[in-house]
């Protein structure tokens, strides 16, 4: 492998898998319903979209 794959795989490991390291923070993370996701600027432009 390259030495770029080395650190991209080095800096993930180092940032992505803090937040799953046990079962229990894992299922925390899952369960968290998370942020909404805005809507497709398609749509907003077709239809009159409106936010609760």
């Amino acid at each position: 492998m390259s030495l770029r794959v080395h650190a991209v795989a080095g800096f993930l490991r180092l940032t992505a898998k803090p937040r799953r390291t046990t079962a229990e923070r894992a299922r925390q993370r899952m369960a968290d319903p998370g942020r909404p996701a805005p809507l497709p600027d398609a749509l907003r432009r077709r239809h009159d979209v409106r936010t609760r």
